[in-house]
């Protein structure tokens, strides 16, 4: 996963009026591997995310 920072240069706005500054958050990931349809591995960090969360195909 890749997180990236961007910036709008000065003066220039959204054109669908979004905020010009936004902040969010990650709170944790979950991630499985699958070998075809067979679930090999799977890892979550904090491990209460997979009671807290469901995961949709």
């Amino acid at each position: 996963m890749t997180l990236k920072k961007a910036r709008l240069k000065a003066d220039w706005f959204y054109s669908n009026g979004a905020k010009s500054k936004a902040k969010d958050a990650v709170s944790g990931i979950w991630v499985r591997v699958y070998s075809g349809s067979e679930l090999i591995n799977e890892s979550a960090q904090p491990a209460s995310l997979k009671t807290q969360e469901k995961w949709e195909n």
